[in-house]
């Protein structure tokens, strides 16, 4: 009877811990699978990155050497360096004149073409960087009318265009609305560098420029503008539209667009492209995400060591809206485009 009593309590205090221990081990789990998860994404994301970052790795090596293999002629770059159109313009021409090659031109004007790699096909947009507005020889009227057209008000964007005139240039003397050391030792900021911007990230440092910047969209102001101090002037046929109606560059004549603003800014009938060009890329990873990288190329002349220099602008996500507005997707909507290295198959027949 004892043992009977003692047996029966017993089991009534196994029990609950059995239910404990049960519940205990559903709850770790749960953690270790939720974990797990949690590590299974990020090893997909690692890779999904890596893939990436091969994809546009792959994309700027092609590209590279496409435009600096490629010959510039009128409008942009021609891809295959025997077309008629480059041997006719050329001093080492040894084709008949009967002999009709085609040419690929790559327009410097924004044109899109396509890369195929390994992780899936690259969009590469080429614009000749005197399509860009310089901000470190752009005349300061040129900068505030640009300024003012991205909603900063007249008065902040003439000052904004004076101080960074003072900030780029070489002497220490004051113009209107400009601001030099004595201005920065007075608010207690680093003083201006007197030098050319050397990257977009030292506008913040420009006297009265941080807190405008702010309201702006700071890749839509690198998307327009170039830092390259071998920019000197525009080439009217590599500039976007979009540009050209925030410069206030809609009739036929720039220059005597800009002349009547009093701006005596170098407006280029030139049609070759410059030594300096700006590359956008656009790729779709796996996971659904648009990556859109900017760099720019100066071809160097007589320079085999170093034929080119590479600075990169911005690395970025964007969204659908914004991949589809930049060209995403054109290779589906009705022409295919062209690959940015030309091949005897692009040839028409």
């Amino acid at each position: 009877m004892i043992l009977a009593k003692m047996n029966k309590a017993q089991n009534g205090f196994v029990l609950p811990y059995v239910l404990v221990a049960i519940a205990i081990l559903s709850i770790a789990g749960t953690i270790a699978a939720q974990r797990l998860q949690r590590t299974s994404r990020m090893i997909l994301q690692i890779q999904s990155d890596a893939n990436s970052e091969l994809a546009m790795m792959s994309a700027e090596a092609k590209t590279i050497f496409s435009v600096l293999t490629a010959v510039p002629v009128v409008g942009g770059l021609d891809l295959n360096a025997q077309s008629s159109a480059v041997q006719a313009d050329s001093f080492y021409s040894s084709r008949s004149s009967g002999d009709n090659v085609p040419s690929d031109l790559w327009s410097g004007a924004g044109q899109f073409r396509q890369t195929n790699t390994s992780y899936g096909p690259v969009l590469v947009q080429y614009r000749d960087g005197a399509g860009l507005l310089p901000l470190n020889t752009a005349e300061p009227k040129l900068i505030a009318k640009f300024l003012t057209a991205r909603g900063i008000k007249s008065e902040t964007a003439r000052g904004m265009a004076a101080k960074l005139a003072d900030y780029r240039d070489p002497d220490h003397h004051r113009r209107f609305r400009g601001a030099e050391r004595g201005d920065y030792r007075l608010r207690d900021q680093p003083p201006p560098t007197n030098s050319p911007l050397r990257s977009f990230a030292e506008l913040d440092a420009i006297l009265g420029w941080a807190e405008p910047l702010a309201t702006l969209d700071r890749r839509a102001l690198m998307d327009a503008a170039i830092l390259s101090p071998a920019i000197s002037g525009m080439k009217t046929i590599f500039v976007s539209p979009e540009l050209r109606k925030d410069l206030g560059l809609v009739e036929t004549n720039f220059s005597l667009a800009l002349q009547q603003d009093g701006i005596e800014q170098s407006i280029a009938g030139d049609r070759y492209p410059s030594n300096q060009m700006r590359l956008t890329f656009l790729y779709r990873d796996p996971s659904g995400r648009f990556l859109k990288r900017v760099v720019e190329i100066e071809r160097k002349i007589n320079s085999l060591d170093r034929p080119f220099r590479k600075s990169e602008v911005y690395d970025a996500v964007v969204s659908g809206d914004d991949a589809a507005s930049a060209g995403f997707g054109q290779g589906t909507q009705g022409t295919k485009l062209k690959n940015v290295i030309f091949t005897p198959s692009d040839r028409a027949r």
